[in-house]
């Protein structure tokens, strides 16, 4: 089992009509939840498949509009498809990451596709105000790597393991973050993250979910459990970057 969001490139915007049908399209039957936030930090997500998956949708497919709220759980927008992506928003007009949607009234999450229901009329999209951060292509930076276990399986590397490919703890030459030095030519570093219930950069989870329940349940089930382990709000409080395994 391997549970990764991939690299986040684009932010996007609005279309009126095209959000009313995201919006209309849920069933009525369906138990939706209140937001309870005003905004969220916007992502475009390019997603990896593996190439016997039948499943997966064509490569220029594979990208989408996720919202990450303040807890770091993430849920999809789903008026943006990858067409709407890429014609509106190569040219830079939001940026990924630097992008909020103002949530309007009404806003709700529906728990059953890990969905924003949003209306066109009330949200907003807008730059967000400079956090006064590094660039994240440089630097030096804490990584965190969860194994996860699910209640059908689990990966198959143990925290030693994992540890090693991606720190390079027992020696593996190439791993990850030697990786990442190399290609940056020595100006991005990873350094495996410290404190209590982490162990050479790694720590370990138990969820209730199934990894047949989708990536979006697994993630946001894996956010919380971490939130719990570490006692924070948001697992960007335990370290710079975070990996689920």
């Amino acid at each position: 089992m391997k549970i990764s969001v991939a690299a986040l490139i684009l932010a996007l915007g609005l279309i009126p009509g095209e959000a009313e049908a995201g919006h209309n399209h849920h069933d009525s039957n369906h138990h939706l939840q209140a937001v309870g936030e005003e905004k969220c930090t916007v992502f475009v997500e390019d997603r990896l498949y593996d190439d016997s998956d039948e499943t997966a949708p064509p490569k220029d497919k594979r990208s989408r509009l996720s919202c990450f709220m303040s807890d770091g759980r993430s849920y999809t927008i789903p008026f943006a498809d990858a067409d709407y992506i890429k014609e509106n928003f190569t040219s830079g007009l939001y940026d990924s990451g630097k992008t909020e949607l103002i949530l309007g009234p009404g806003a709700m999450i529906d728990p059953s596709t890990n969905e924003l229901v949003v209306s066109s009329a009330g949200a907003e999209f807008r730059p967000k105000e400079s956090s006064g951060r590094r660039k994240l292509t440089t630097g030096t930076k804490t990584m965190l790597v969860v194994r996860v276990v699910a209640s059908n399986g689990q990966t198959t590397a143990s925290q030693a393991q994992l540890s090693d490919s991606v720190f390079g703890t027992s020696g593996d030459p190439i791993n990850l973050s030697e990786r990442y030095k190399s290609c940056s030519h020595g100006k991005l570093t990873f350094n495996a993250a410290t404190g209590s219930n982490i162990s050479a950069g790694t720590t370990q989870v138990t969820v209730s979910s199934s990894t047949s329940d989708g990536d979006d349940t697994m993630v946001n089930d894996v956010t919380e459990a971490l939130n719990t382990l570490f006692g924070v709000s948001s697992p960007d409080q335990i370290a710079d970057h975070v990996m689920y395994c």
